[in-house]
Formats: C-alpha cells, sequence, structure tokens
C-alpha cells in the first residue's frame, strides 16, 4: 500500500515538474510592457484608488508610459504619451476599432453599431428638440432623474474585470442596470412619440404633454423630426433602437460636458486675476456690453479660445479615454500587446507631461 501511494507521489510530482518546465521554461516569453506585481485572481485591482487617473498616472511615472496591468481576468494597456497614442490610435486604429464590453454598456447603451456612428456625425449641430422651454416641468424632473441615475454607471465597474461576481448578484448592480435601462428607455421612447405623434398630426400619446407638441410646430425641423424622416423611408435601418442611442448620448453626455468646463474654466479664472482682466478686456472690446457673446465672435477673441483649451488641458472632461478593445495582436513601444486587451489612455498624464509642457501644473492661457 505505501509503495502504491509512494508511485502516485511520485507521478503527481513528476506532472507538476512536467508542467513547470513546459509553461516557464520552454515558453517564449512574452515581450510585455513593464508592470507591477500582480497578485491571483485579483491582478492589479487591489492597486487601484480613486481618482483612477491620478492612480494611473502615478503608475506610469514609475513603470512607463507604456504600462499593462491585469484588472481581475481583464489584461489593460494604459498608454500615457504622445509616441505611444500615436501608435495606438493612428498606426493600429483598426484594430482599436472596437469597444470593451462592460455591465454598464450592456444596459446604458442600446448597441454599439456602424450606424450609430455615422448617425451621431449627423446629429452634430442639430437640435434635439426645438426650443429649452418646450420642456415641462415634469419632464424637465424626469430628465434630471435620468442623468442622476445614469452617471454613476459609467465609470469602473469590479464586476467587469471579475464576471464571477456578476453571476452571484454583486451588490445588485445589475438590477440597479437594469432598472436605469428601463427608466431611460421610458424617457427617450416618450420623447420620440411625442413628436411622431405630430407628423402624423394625432394626440399626443399617454405620458406625453401637450405643450412640448404645440412647440414642435413651430420652426424647423428638429434632430428628431430629421431621424424620424429618414426612418420612413428606411424603417429597418433607422429604428427607433438607433434613434433612442443617439438622444440619449446627446442628452447625457451633450448637457454635462460643457457644465464641468466652464465651472473649472471660473475656478481658475477666479484663481488668476490678471488673465480674468485680460479676458475681460478682450470681451468688452470685441463684444461689448449689450449682448452676449455669439459663435460668429469667436474668431475675434482669441484669448479666450485660449483660456478654454487651457482649462480643458488642465482638467479634460474625460481624464481616461473611452476604452478600446484590441481585435488582435499588436506592438506598441517595441511591446507585444495579446489580442482581447483593453487600451486605456491617460489624457490627464499627458496633459500634465513634463516632456510636452512646460511647468504643466501651471495655469498658462498663452
Amino acid at each position: 500500500m505505501d509503495g502504491r501511494f509512494d508511485y502516485y507521489l511520485f507521478a503527481l510530482l513528476f506532472c507538476i515538474l512536467h508542467l513547470i518546465i513546459k509553461t516557464r521554461l520552454l515558453r517564449p516569453k512574452k515581450n510585455l510592457p513593464p508592470r507591477p506585481f500582480a497578485l491571483p485572481i485579483l491582478g492589479h485591482l487591489h492597486l487601484l484608488k480613486k481618482p483612477l487617473h491620478q492612480t494611473l498616472q502615478t503608475l506610469s511615472a514609475k513603470y512607463g508610459p507604456v504600462l499593462f496591468l491585469r484588472f481581475g481576468t481583464c489584461p489593460v494597456l494604459v498608454v500615457s504619451s504622445p509616441d505611444a497614442m500615436e501608435q495606438c490610435f493612428r498606426s493600429n486604429d483598426l484594430t482599436l476599432a472596437n469597444r470593451s464590453r462592460c455591465l454598464s454598456a450592456d444596459y446604458l447603451t442600446y448597441n454599439y453599431t456602424a450606424t450609430n456612428n455615422m448617425m451621431l456625425r449627423m446629429a452634430v449641430g442639430h437640435r434635439l428638440v426645438e426650443e429649452q422651454h418646450a420642456y415641462t416641468d415634469v419632464e424637465k424632473q424626469a430628465y434630471l432623474e435620468l442623468r442622476k441615475s445614469v452617471y454613476p454607471g459609467l465609470g469602473m465597474n469590479i464586476c467587469d474585470y471579475l464576471p464571477l461576481l456578476r453571476h452571484l448578484g454583486y451588490r445588485g448592480m445589475e438590477k440597479a442596470f437594469q432598472r436605469t435601462h428601463r427608466v431611460r428607455d421610458q424617457y427617450v421612447q416618450n420623447l420620440v412619440d411625442q413628436v411622431r405623434s405630430r407628423r402624423i398630426h394625432s394626440p399626443p400619446p399617454l405620458n406625453c404633454t401637450g405643450s412640448h407638441d404645440q412647440e414642435l410646430r413651430k420652426g424647423s425641423p428638429s434632430l428628431v423630426d430629421t431621424f424620424l424622416s429618414m426612418q420612413e423611408s428606411k424603417p429597418d435601418f433607422y429604428s427607433d433602437e438607433v434613434i433612442k442611442t443617439i438622444l440619449i448620448m446627446m442628452l447625457v453626455a451633450g448637457t454635462g460636458v460643457p457644465t464641468f468646463t466652464l465651472e473649472w474654466a471660473m475656478s481658475l479664472l477666479l484663481n488668476h486675476p490678471e488673465a480674468m482682466r485680460k479676458l475681460k478686456a478682450e470681451i468688452d472690446n470685441q463684444v461689448g456690453h449689450e449682448r452676449l457673446i455669439n459663435e460668429s465672435d469667436l474668431p475675434k477673441l482669441p484669448y479666450l479660445k485660449c483660456v478654454m483649451n487651457e482649462a480643458l488641458r488642465l482638467y479634460p472632461t474625460l481624464p481616461l479615454m473611452n476604452p478600446h478593445f484590441s481585435s488582435e495582436p499588436f506592438t506598441v513601444g517595441g511591446y507585444d500587446i495579446p489580442v482581447g486587451t483593453v487600451v486605456m489612455a491617460n489624457l490627464w498624464a499627458l496633459h500634465r507631461n513634463l516632456n510636452v509642457w512646460e511647468d504643466p501644473d501651471e495655469f498658462n492661457p498663452m
């Protein structure tokens, strides 16, 4: 009996040794970018702290502008230099054309499609609806609730990197996203239905107010009008799902971004009174005090442009670009990046790079 046990123990040790030799010694060494020590299962999740972009900036300062991490089961490449970003998004643009799938995207977007990208480009410069005052108090409240419920879910989610937690219902995240999706979907569907009901000269649908319908009868067609006109000729291509995708992107992102930028610009000007006086003098000379600034005034206001550009440099609206997903292996900075890697560009680190900017932490609108 003891002899048989020794035999099985020897066989087990031999198999383990053979596996180690095969996987560690005989396998070609991967030419991956520098990275910190990773824990089993968690990878580098234990290193991440808020705000994430500043944590990644600190790691990049230690390990270099091409940083390879592992968030749970997900390989992640973080780039923070101009050369690395150019190699990723210009030399390997087709490889990184895909977006990474995540829990928030499954419920807070309808789909990733080329149609959505094309329609979003068409939407630039159009009004969503005719006038802001076309919204009633009820609709405004619904919109505020929509933004409040959607924004918190657009960041990192640990379930994206440890899929087991998603199946275990960790903190009820998936159910919360499902509830948010229902609220959001009802809001944008009502918006589309209001415009559609006006177009066919029928009463507005249930839960839609009449003031909006009356306002939509005035003026030029809105963005929703334009898309519904296209839907009549190509209903399969311009489906309600596609239209709602564009509307939600414009409603949620298009309103928060200008507010965020203006708040930081005003904060920077208040802390730099000389810059504020110079900007005020330029506006007084070119625009005066009788009216607000129009788009046609912008070419005559170069210092205003410098102020806004500097505010965006110091406090970018998205410190981390939306993650991209590699569809095939590629090379960055001489390193081999495997297929299925999530690529993050750290704009915060790029905008404060000492090799690019002189005194990068200073507000200097030249």
